[in-house]
């Protein structure tokens, strides 16, 4: 090799290297923008059903296959270095929540516990490095999620959804997810054997997912 060539090389391998860095740099670009894909899960509803002073509540519960669409958009820039950052947010989910179980009770009588459908708007917080993401999340739940006794309690229930999830950045379009979600609706009175009783609802959705980016 003459010694003309040599630097020409060298120039040639510091190119390369400056435009590695630079892609490194550009992280915050693969993960910044909007998304959407479709989530598949095993989930459980379950109700809480006060039978009176002196008596522990009616607990039972069963679980409810998911799937659903979900779409949202991802902020940086909150803090970030070469390689890594904080990323924030906004995320809407909406599916089908299949369960349903009757139980007779002694003292409520026959009830049942039905669920068809869930959503949620949530934020999203996480931190990010090189594909990996990992994710608390918090917001607004809605579900259909109900229990009948002497007359169904039916219609659309308001909640509050939390939870937690990772992200693993496939390649530039495509992202992989795992998350835990949970949620909660507010006590509501209902009618069980002639008798108005509190009644709690609860959901819960382990789910993996696929979105792409936009």
């Amino acid at each position: 090799m003459t010694t003309t060539h040599k630097p020409l090389l060298l120039a040639a391998a510091l190119c390369l290297l400056a435009g590695a860095v630079q892609a490194e740099d550009n992280w915050a670009s693969k993960w910044h923008g909007p998304y959407a894909g479709g989530t598949i899960g095993l989930g459980a509803i379950g109700t809480a059903i006060e039978r009176g002073a002196g008596t522990s509540d009616l607990d039972y519960a069963t679980n409810a296959p998911t799937f659903g669409f979900v779409a949202g958009y991802t902020f940086t820039g909150i803090h970030e270095n070469r390689d890594s950052g904080v990323l924030l947010g906004f995320e809407l989910d909406a599916g089908a929540l299949i369960g349903s179980k009757s139980d007779t009770d002694p003292v409520l009588g026959d009830t049942k516990l039905d669920a068809s459908a869930i959503g949620s708007a949530r934020l999203r917080l996480g931190y990010a490095w090189e594909r990996t993401h990992l994710y608390a999340t918090a917001g607004i739940a809605l579900s259909d999620i109900s229990v009948k006794g002497d007359r169904s309690n039916d219609g659309i229930k308001a909640g509050i959804a939390l939870g937690l999830g990772g992200e693993y950045r496939l390649n530039d379009d495509w992202t992989g997810r795992a998350e835990f979600l949970a949620y909660g609706f507010a006590n509501e009175k209902a009618r069980y054997n002639g008798v108005e009783r509190d009644t709690a609802l609860g959901v819960s959705n382990l789910r993996i997912g696929i979105t792409r980016k936009f």
